[in-house]
């Protein structure tokens, strides 16, 4: 089994702990490292560059987001009303989510990239799930099918068969 391979069951099950345990937290910050590692190694083969830091920037701001707009909603429920804060942060929280939304974007296109170079439908399909993604994180929904689509980048490098599609290409 590949290190490509191990990265993406351990980054899976990681992640799938992640969502179902108490630990959750503990679990998917492991998860993120793992993937981390996973889009290393797609760096590596030369598929894509500069992926990491791509996606480390992507869920960095992703999570600010939420952090913010959290505390907009915890100031406006102590407090009673909507003040100025509270909808400063609101404020910040969108434009945040919206450079969040521009970076899921550009992560959909390396995503496709990789589809390419693999001749993989199932990168593909994750590509298309982070471009739905992108367009959708402004309504809050964008936030659950980026997750999907993750989950579908895990599945598509644990069903990678690098013979097979270098064998297809060469054809």
């Amino acid at each position: 089994m590949s290190k490509l391979h191990q990265f993406a069951w351990l980054s899976l099950v990681l992640n799938l702990l992640g969502y179902v345990t108490h630990w959750g937290s503990v679990f998917s910050l492991l998860g993120f490292i793992a993937t981390i590692f996973l889009y290393l190694q797609f760096e590596r083969r030369h598929f894509v560059d500069k992926i990491v830091k791509l996606y480390v920037i992507t869920s960095v701001l992703m999570t600010l987001s939420l952090f913010l707009a959290a505390a907009a909603y915890i100031i406006q429920v102590r407090t009673q009303v909507m003040s100025i804060g509270s909808i400063s942060l609101l404020i910040v929280a969108y434009l945040v989510g919206l450079g969040a939304a521009f970076l899921t974007y550009k992560l959909s296109t390396k995503v496709h990239l990789i589809a390419e170079h693999c001749n993989s439908k199932a990168f593909r399909i994750a590509s298309i799930l982070f471009k739905i993604s992108a367009y959708t994180i402004p309504l809050i929904v964008g936030i659950l099918i980026q997750a999907i689509a993750q989950l579908a980048v895990l599945i598509a490098a644990i069903i990678y068969k690098p013979g097979v599609s270098a064998q297809t290409i060469s054809q």
